[in-house]
């Protein structure tokens, strides 16, 4: 990037987030994860073919995996779960242009996403088990903001979780600065409501 650039969007930065504390400390739980699941797979795959594993081909598995996450997270996550906002853009990535969406190409926001959700997640309220994780998700989508954008692209956005540091108040002042572009939910299209039932969150998408 310019280095005119960067001096500009260091100069009307308003609000940052990047990873939190207890997003670093949650990798530390990876290797017991990653141990469940390798048991997991292992003991289908002796039920279903009757073969012995070696403990050495059990530990080798396990700590490949884990190896392979956890670097995974430490290289990729910094850049997705960097924003900065500043005056004119909300921006994506260490480096502030993995993404930029100008706030001029954003033609609506509406508060809050449908609550309407693919079967195979409306199913999980009614086990015991997965309820809580549902309870979670509604309030995860309840939560976020739909930025409509030219070119019939939308955004789901919320940086208002745990592994966000700094997320609320960002996300409060990037409403701050789009408030006349906040409408109401019944202008939802049912093409948007479908598209938006499996939608990952800060993801721009098309309808």
């Amino acid at each position: 990037m310019p280095a005119f650039t960067i001096l500009f969007v260091n100069a009307s930065r308003i609000a940052t987030t990047k990873p939190s504390t207890r997003y670093w400390l949650g990798l530390l739980f990876v290797p017991f994860a990653t141990f469940v699941f390798v048991a997991m797979a292992l003991g289908i795959y002796r039920a279903v073919t009757d073969a012995e594993v070696s403990r050495g081909s059990i530990l080798m598995a396990w700590g490949v995996i884990t190896f392979v996450i956890i670097l995974w997270c430490v290289l990729r996550d910094p850049h997705v779960l960097t924003w900065t906002l500043t005056e004119t853009e909300l921006r994506r990535g260490k480096n502030q242009n993995d993404l930029v969406i100008r706030f001029d190409e954003i033609e609506s926001i509406v508060l809050g996403l449908p609550p309407r959700l693919p079967w195979f997640f409306r199913i999980a309220r009614f086990h015991p088990r997965s309820r809580g994780a549902y309870r979670n998700l509604v309030v995860l989508r309840s939560t976020a903001f739909l930025l409509r954008l030219r070119g019939g692209r939308i955004m789901p956005l919320n940086l208002m979780t745990s592994q966000y540091q700094n997320g609320q108040a960002f996300m409060e002042a990037f409403l701050r600065l789009n408030a006349a572009k906040v409408i109401g939910p019944e202008s939802y299209s049912d093409a948007e409501i479908r598209r938006l039932g499996v939608a990952a969150l800060n993801r721009i998408v098309t309808v």
